[in-house]
């Protein structure tokens, strides 16, 4: 066993007053570090509180985003015992019905036909649960002539690259239309593809009971003062088409196809 500390102390070779030194030294330094623990205790409550702050933040944005998702829930729930709602859609003055529905249907009997647009407006009507008043075939009827109307008024920009298409249709007794397509020569389609809507457009719808050689070329010349002289005029086997046209000659030379039926014209 170890001997007195008398003893042991001899075993040290520091002074007394160096261990002295050393323990004071080391008290003060607790002690300046016991003096500085409550200011790194506030400091470290500082920086937690800010720190804390945007976690409060977020939690709460979390909060209001949980109860929000509830809030869109119950509605979702609501609307889906609901049935469908129409866009609003608003009579035009002097109509029954609005834009959006004259639209509708105008552009459904262009792709499926007049009887077969009001039905299929009334099958997905029903689909739908939506009670809602449907315009007869004979109305949307009268909705694309006056877009016809309107697509003939518009103005045509003159050319003298016109091509003609020209025949009589519509006949009731001895009544006919003279119509008359045009076709831009710098706007055709490629060899090999055939025509189609958006590449014609219509020139003239003229109704008449007689059409001699002199009133097909009274409306020749009538067309041509508004959209230039033709290049080219396509025509039947009819007389007074094809010799109608002879008129344009004297403005210039102009190339008639006859019967293009027979030749694939």
């Amino acid at each position: 066993m170890a001997g007195s500390w008398f003893t042991q102390f001899r075993r040290f070779k520091s002074p007394v007053r160096v261990v002295a030194a050393v323990l004071l030294r080391s008290r003060e330094t607790q002690a300046q570090r016991a003096r500085e623990k409550p200011e790194e205790v506030a400091r470290l409550r500082r920086v937690n509180e800010q720190q804390q702050r945007p976690i409060t933040r977020l939690e709460q944005d979390l909060a209001d985003a949980r109860l929000q998702a509830r809030h869109l829930e119950v509605e979702n729930s609501r609307l889906r015992q609901q049935p469908p709602v129409l866009p609003d859609d608003p009579r035009l003055p002097h109509h029954e019905f609005g834009a959006k529905m004259i639209a509708l249907c105008v552009n459904l009997a262009r792709t499926v036909g007049l009887r077969p647009c009001v039905r299929c407006l009334k099958l997905v009507f029903e689909w739908l649960g939506v009670s809602c008043r449907i315009p007869d075939w004979t109305t949307v009827r009268t909705w694309l002539m006056r877009v016809g109307v309107a697509a003939i008024e518009e103005p045509v920009e003159p050319a003298d690259d016109w091509i003609w298409m020209a025949d009589h249709s519509n006949q009731i007794g001895p009544e006919k239309a003279l119509v008359v397509l045009g076709l831009r020569a710098s706007q055709m389609p490629p060899p090999g593809t055939p025509l189609t809507h958006a590449n014609v457009r219509t020139l003239l719808v003229q109704p008449g009971t007689n059409w001699k050689r002199e009133d097909m070329a009274d409306a020749y010349e009538q067309l041509a003062a508004r959209v230039g002289v033709p290049r080219a005029v396509l025509v039947d086997g009819a007389v007074e088409l094809r010799e109608g046209a002879d008129v344009l000659k004297t403005q210039r030379t102009v190339t008639v196809h006859q019967n293009r039926c027979r030749r694939g014209i």
